[in-house]
């Protein structure tokens, strides 16, 4: 089954003239960097999908064929990535009309969106740096100048990750924290050795943060944090750059980062004796069993689970699937902490996206093999082959259910069983309600208890709008919740706090209190204080 793609959950509900769709968006949130606070986000593994998944790149060559990889061809896939670029000095960025584009895909055919951001070769390209992509990246992360406009240019893409309906797994520099690691911290795999201009490259939303890459890291969290807490997940590039060796040195570089939430690496790993003709035969047992065990270990090392991110159509789908529906394969990468592979699909214009476009260049694995081979390599072949896989996926088991004792079994058939359904708002409740509190609330702060984020919560109500009410939470966490959000008993509260003058919302209010036992409510309603 499938998990949620929407922070909002499945369900909506129906408004009159005046309430909207359900939405929660964030506008804000601030206090001190290191604060420990409840996250606003569920656990990444409530939001993945629970089996195995796959996912493509979506660029603007590819057309619509990944879309009718699953309406014709039953390929559901589960992610779907792009880069992002940040703008500066006439190198052009990302903007809301392609993401946004991305976005609207992943909700009609309920994906996970990953935004690959690479910043930091692009802003030392527009420094005019020169060298290896190593040099550039080691040289532009000293400049606060280029910096500087790094951390709004990240914000800046946060907030439009703020802006999908579901959830994003914004992926932070592919290539660039490896080269941080192995050419920057001068044997050290400490990301506090490694020097990088955070606090003193200007930006304000980054002051607190040291000159350092884990102060780097750290800030975008922090980022993260204050534009996207809702919905955006933060993912390490984690890359193997010695050929499956060292992985606790991986481990402790990005343990100096920060609490991420997911590892995405590159591909397949280095499990074939060659990139060139006769790849199709080349399985190499050795290099298979240093890749599992450096990815095995970093996931198990880091408490993150990690996607097989831009895998070069062909190689590593025959490699995943040489035989399915054996399973063998796959099972053992979900054991090591994969839960998912995305591919690079890459066509030209004029091209036919199912034909061409299984790989850059760069990555190998051009040649195809002889006809009739189990390993052929164009898009086509993939479809097919993961048509086949969707028609019965393997679970991932993310979560291991603790065994309960006797006790607690009891305790818990004795909640199930007194636990009574909760009640059903009626649109006629629900509007005359919301109604009243576009007018009465719209300028007039006052403190409620609401239900927010799963449980009850003291908010300060900023104001309201036809789009919903604005309120500031705990930990000054800023938001507006849309008027079909708010539940029951938070309704009532509201109504006795703005209400008590409109005769619509009042009865309305009454019998939403008595359905969920507020009895005080009630007669505090009937009485008019």
């Amino acid at each position: 089954m499938r998990g949620t793609r929407s922070p909002m959950g499945r369900g909506g509900v129906a408004r009159a003239a005046c309430v909207g769709a359900v939405f929660l968006v964030a506008v804000g949130a601030v206090g001190p960097a290191g604060a420990a606070a409840r996250s606003p986000r569920p656990p990444i593994e409530d939001v993945l999908p629970r089996h195995f998944g796959f996912g493509i790149s979506w660029f603007s060559g590819g057309g619509d064929w990944p879309e009718k990889a699953k309406t014709e061809h039953g390929v559901n896939w589960d992610y779907f990535y792009v880069y992002v670029f940040p703008e500066w000095k006439g190198k052009g960025g990302t903007h809301w009309d392609y993401l946004g584009r991305l976005f609207d895909r992943c909700h009609r055919l309920n994906a996970i969106p990953i935004a690959s951001f690479y910043g930091m070769l692009r802003l030392a390209d527009a420094q005019g740096y020169k060298g290896t992509e190593i040099e550039r990246v080691n040289r532009v992360i000293r400049d606060p100048e280029a910096m500087k406009v790094y951390f709004e240019e990240t914000a800046r893409i946060l907030k439009m990750c703020a802006r999908h309906k579901g959830y994003v797994i914004f992926h932070s520099e592919p290539d660039s924290w490896a080269f941080m690691q192995w050419h920057g911290s001068n044997d050290t795999h400490d990301a506090t050795q490694v020097m990088a201009s955070v606090a003193s490259c200007g930006m304000p939303d980054v002051a607190e943060f040291p000159d350092n890459a884990a102060g780097l890291a750290r800030a975008l969290l922090h980022l993260r944090d204050l534009y996207a807490p809702l919905n955006t997940y933060m993912g390490f590039h984690a890359k193997d750059c010695r050929v499956g060796m060292w992985p606790e040195r991986t481990v402790k570089f990005i343990s100096s980062c920060g609490k991420w939430d997911i590892l995405l690496g590159d591909g397949i790993g280095h499990v074939l004796s060659t990139r060139g003709e006769g790849w199709w035969d080349a399985w190499d047992e050795g290099r298979h069993e240093r890749y599992m065990n450096w990815f095995g270990t970093v996931t198990k090392g880091l408490g993150l689970k990690y996607i097989h991110w831009q895998s070069v159509i062909g190689k590593a789908d025959y490699t995943l699937m040489p035989d399915y529906p054996n399973r063998q394969r796959i099972t053992e990468y979900i054991k090591a902490g994969s839960v998912g592979v995305t591919f690079d699909h890459r066509v030209k214009r004029g091209e036919d996206p199912g034909t061409a476009g299984n790989s850059d260049s760069k990555h190998g694995y051009g040649a195809s093999p002889p006809p009739g081979h189990p390993a052929q390599k164009t898009p086509n072949d993939l479809r097919a082959r993961l048509a086949r896989y969707y028609e019965q996926p393997i679970p991932l088991n993310l979560r291991r259910v603790k065994k309960a004792k006797p006790a607690e079994k009891k305790l818990a058939a004795f909640e199930k069983r007194e636990t009574p359904p909760r009640p059903v708002i009626t649109l006629e409740q629900r509007a005359p309600i919301c109604v009243m509190l576009e007018r009465a609330a719209r300028d007039e702060r006052k403190q409620v208890w609401i239900d927010l984020m799963g449980r009850s919560q003291r908010v300060t109500v900023m104001g309201a709008t036809e789009d919903g009410l604005s309120v500031t939470a705990r930990g000054g966490l800023a938001m507006t919740i849309e008027w079909a959000r708010l539940s029951g008993p938070s309704l009532v509260r509201l109504v006795a706090a703005y209400g008590r003058d409109d005769e619509h919302a009042v009865a309305a209010a009454r019998e939403i209190a008595r359905a969920f036992g507020m009895d005080e409510y009630v007669r505090t309603l009937s009485n008019g204080g």
